[in-house]
């Protein structure tokens, strides 16, 4: 009996925010960006966020609302942003950066895109964040966190049985989503009823969900198929 090799194939493809307007930095450039996600009501948000040497003043965006600045990372990579959050008798003060790789020192889940992105609502302070963990019954693969249009991958050996089985947590932000990525080596993912032709199973993590490829045998191409919206 010949034994199969599976590729898995994980895309990110979600478009990161726009940092097409960055200044010129010797260091690394970031961005804090603070997104008003409170529900409607008379209260205004009102912020002040301010570092050793940058005091950004007053500001109270809109509900929906991005507020945001730019900045060059220290030499020595020791620059920290704090901020002071009021809104009605609630208030917070609190670090918004000070880790160039993971906005917050003592974070697990890298940041790739050279922003952090907070948003605030009602019942507290959420933070962006990414990251993937795949396994299957005997194979943990750990973490890991891809960047934009990184390819990130495993390969492996079918079972003799054909049982083998992988699934996936996927974060982004506070989206959350868990299924399996393979678990029939004819289709990728039992019940579908279009034949895996290549030994491959490549999905694309998209803004609004989850794509698995697929084949037309009539005119040779392939497309994406959607199969999982985030929770």
């Amino acid at each position: 009996m010949s034994i199969s090799f599976i590729n898995i194939f994980l895309v990110l493809l979600i478009t990161p925010l726009d940092l097409s307007t960055a200044k010129i930095c010797i260091t690394t450039v970031m961005e804090v960006h603070i997104f008003n996600k409170l529900p409607f009501n008379l209260l205004p948000l009102q912020i002040h966020c301010e570092s050793g040497d940058d005091d950004l003043g007053q500001h109270s965006p809109a509900i929906d609302e991005d507020y945001h600045w730019r900045f060059c990372e220290a030499f020595m990579g020791n620059t920290l942003y704090f901020c002071q959050f009021q809104w009605g008798i609630r208030y917070k003060k609190f670090n918004v950066f000070n880790d160039v790789e993971y906005c917050l020192d003592g974070l697990k889940s890298p940041n790739r895109l050279h922003y952090c992105k907070w948003e605030v609502r009602n019942d507290g302070f959420y933070l962006e964040q990414y990251n993937i963990h795949c396994e299957s019954g005997d194979d943990d693969l750990g973490h890991h966190s891809p960047m934009i249009d990184e390819d990130y991958h495993w390969r492996f050996c079918e079972a003799l049985m054909q049982t083998t089985l992988y699934f996936c947590r996927f974060r982004w932000g506070i989206k959350y989503k868990r299924f399996n990525v393979f678990n029939d080596v004819t289709y990728c993912i039992y019940g579908l009823k279009v034949p895996n032709r290549l030994n491959y199973c490549k999905w694309e993590v998209r803004y609004d969900g989850f794509y698995l490829e697929q084949h037309n045998a009539i005119n040779d191409t392939y497309y994406m198929t959607f199969l999982h919206e985030w929770h």
